[in-house]
């Protein structure tokens, strides 16, 4: 009986002493230094001055019974991509196309003074539309599944997204 306590005794030691050498490592001075500025926030502003080779806009409508989504991929040096997603699965592309770029450029700045930045829109429903904006340092996203979602976006996004959506439309070959 004796030799099961000093057993049991033994064993919480070796626990105890374990985790005091694990404290220990992650003492102050065994971390690289800390500086006195701590990191700051992106900000918009930050958002918003990013290089305007650096960004994606993507630009879906799908779902229903399917689960199949169509979509558009702009890329900052004009290249298109139309393609189609079904619910499990990867993207197939159906085909890319080189296109203006300073139109897409011209679509990024719109999109950045549209006022949505600020705005929160997520919203899903049987057919989802979504816009995405990729940025370095943030991704933006506004989904709606009803016009009346779609109400509540500004009037300039409503304008950027029923332009973009002819623009890429048109590019079809």
């Amino acid at each position: 009986m004796r030799l099961t306590s000093v057993s049991n005794s033994l064993t919480l030691f070796l626990i105890l002493s374990v985790f005091t050498f694990m404290a220990g490592c992650h003492k102050k001075s065994a971390r690289a230094p800390e500086t006195e500025e701590s990191p700051q926030p992106v900000t918009l502003a930050k958002a918003t001055t990013a290089p305007s080779d650096t960004f994606k806009i993507i630009v879906s409508n799908g779902g229903g019974i399917t689960g199949l989504f169509n979509g558009y991929t702009l890329h900052p040096h004009g290249l298109v991509t139309h393609w189609q997603r079904w619910a499990a699965g990867p993207d197939s592309v159906l085909w890319t196309v080189n296109a203006d770029s300073a139109q897409i450029q011209s679509f990024r700045q719109e999109l950045l003074a549209s006022g949505m930045l600020e705005k929160s829109m997520q919203q899903t429903g049987n057919m989802t539309t979504s816009v995405t904006l990729e940025l370095p340092a943030r991704e933006y996203i506004w989904s709606w599944g009803d016009t009346r979602a779609f109400d509540s976006a500004t009037p300039a996004f409503k304008e950027w997204y029923r332009r973009v959506e002819t623009f890429c439309r048109s590019l079809k070959k």
